[in-house]
This record gives C-alpha cells, structure tokens and sequence, in this order.
C-alpha cells in the first residue's frame, strides 16, 4: 500500500502565495512588455506589437500552466514545454528590463533607428516561430504516445513474397515424399525376413519335438 504524504498547512499557504505573485508578476512583465514595444515599434505597427507581447509573455503564462497543470504522456513534450516556458520567461524578463532602463535612466529620451526597430521586429517573429514550433511538437508528441498506431508498413514486411510460397510448398512436398520413400524401403528390406523365417523354423521344431 501506498502511503499517504502529510502535507503542512503552510506548504499549501505558501503555494498559493507563491502562485499569486508570479500571477502578477507575468501581468507586470506584460503591462511593461505593451510599454516598450510601444516606444519601439511605430504606432501603425499594432499588429508586430500585439504579437510581441503573446509571444513573450502570453506564450510563458500558457507554458507554465502546461508545465504545471497538463499530465504528459511523452517526455520529450514535457522537457520540450519547459524549455519554452524559461526561453519565454527571458524574453518577457529582457523586455521588462529594457523598458525600465530606458524609463528610469534615459527618460525615454533615447533616438530609435530603423535597425533598432528592424532588430525588434526579427526577435518577435523568431520568438512567435519559435512558440508555434513548440506547441506543434507538444501536440503532436502528445497524440503518438496516446494514440499509438500499427506502422503503415509493418505489414508488408511481415507477410511473405508472393514468389517464394510456391518454393517454400514444393520443398514441404519433396521432404513429404522422401519420408514416405525412406519408411517403404524400411518395411520392405530383406534383413526383417530372416527372423520371420527363424522363428518359423524354430515354432516347426518345438511342434516335431512334441509329437
């Protein structure tokens, strides 16, 4: 039997504040991810700027709860979920910093070029990629282990060529027809009839002996 683990009253306390404060801490990462972006990108760029913050921060809230919540059936999804989740937090960290940098020592008062802005825009695709890429494995690692299937070719490597049954049923009847020849020659060979003949002879004997 199992035994039961005791948990203390205060683990539980302390998880729920743990979980809490890293709850807020992702929504002001992401309140601060939304600030920089919107320093660093134009103001037509609402798109760039929307997939910035779900590819940051988003993507770390959705990986951590996979990471904590979800019962994987694959453990390369689960290490896969994890690697993501801390490649997320980074970012989200990065941005957060960046934007306190930039509002607490130079005032906001920094010139932005195109290459800054061009180098922003490079990060947030690779990291919208790399999150796509991410889920796509943890969905598809997922369904293979719970839904496991026979391989397409397994069977065409089980079953025999069609050209060497006929062979395979000819040397079977050729075996067949040599065992049959072999015992003929057995019951059929002269050494068993001399002492078919000897103990006719001596049963002829013992009857002449009585009378």
């Amino acid at each position: 039997m199992q035994k039961k683990k005791k948990h203390s009253p205060a683990n539980m306390i302390l998880g729920v504040i743990g979980g809490l404060a890293y709850i807020a801490l992702l929504f002001l990462f992401a309140w601060q991810t939304w600030q920089f972006v919107s320093w660093l990108f134009p103001d037509d760029q609402l798109l760039m700027k929307l997939l910035t913050l779900i590819s940051f921060d988003v993507c770390a809230l959705l990986f951590g709860c996979i990471h904590l919540f979800y019962h994987f059936a694959h453990r390369a999804a689960k290490t896969w979920i994890f690697v993501a989740w801390i490649f997320t937090n980074i970012l989200s960290a990065l941005a957060s910093i960046f934007f306190l940098v930039i509002e607490s020592i130079f005032r906001f008062h920094l010139p932005i070029n195109q290459t800054t802005v061009d180098i922003g825009y490079a990060i947030s695709i690779l990291a919208l990629i790399f999150d796509g890429l991410i889920l796509t494995l943890w969905v598809y690692l997922e369904w293979e282990a719970r839904h496991p299937r026979q391989d397409e070719f397994a069977d065409e490597q089980d079953e025999e060529p069609p050209a060497r049954q006929p062979e395979k049923q000819a040397v079977h009847a050729h075996a067949q027809q040599e065992r049959m020849f072999t015992e003929s020659q057995k019951q059929s060979s002269p050494l068993h009839q001399p002492q078919v003949e000897t103990s006719q002879a001596s049963h002829e004997g013992n009857q002449n002996g009585k009378q």
